[in-house]
C-alpha cells in the first residue's frame, strides 16, 4: 500500500476518532448549559441538544472528506507524518471554532433569554405600582 493511501486512512480513523471523542465530551457537558439557556422550555433544549450533534458531525465528517486530499508528493514516513500533523492540526482548529461559534450563538440567546425577563419583571412591579 502507498503512503499516501496510508496517510489518508491514517487520517479519516484520527479525524473519526477525535470528532467522537470531542463530540462526547461537549454533548455531555453541553446539556446542562442548553437547559439552562432554554429554561423553563426543557423540550426546547432537548431538541436543541439534538440538532447541534447532528449538525457537528455532519460538519466535520464533511470538513474531514473535503481536506482529505494531499497534494504533495508524500515519499518518506516523515512526510506522512509532516502531512497528517497539518491536517489533524487543522482538524483541531476548525474543531475549536465550530465550538466557539456555538458557545458564542447560545450565550446571545441566554442574554436575550434574561433580558426579556428582567423587562418583564420590571413592567410587572410598574404595573403593580401605577394600578
Amino acid at each position: 500500500m502507498d503512503l499516501i493511501l496510508t496517510s489518508y486512512l491514517i487520517y479519516i480513523l484520527c479525524g473519526a476518532l477525535l470528532i467522537s471523542v470531542v463530540g462526547r465530551i461537549l454533548f455531555t457537558r453541553g446539556e446542562v448549559y442548553l437547559e439552562d439557556v432554554f429554561r423553563p422550555r426543557a423540550d426546547l433544549a432537548g431538541a436543541t441538544h439534538q440538532l447541534l450533534r447532528v449538525g457537528f458531525y455532519l460538519v466535520l465528517g464533511g470538513y474531514i472528506l473535503l481536506t482529505l486530499k494531499i497534494d504533495n508528493d508524500v515519499v518518506t514516513a516523515r512526510e506522512v507524518v509532516e502531512e497528517l500533523s497539518n491536517k489533524l492540526g487543522t482538524l483541531l482548529l476548525a474543531l475549536g471554532v465550530f465550538h466557539l461559534f456555538n458557545l458564542l450563538l447560545l450565550s446571545t440567546i441566554r442574554k436575550n433569554r434574561l433580558a426579556e425577563q428582567r423587562a418583564e419583571r420590571d413592567w410587572q412591579e410598574r404595573k403593580k405600582q401605577n394600578g
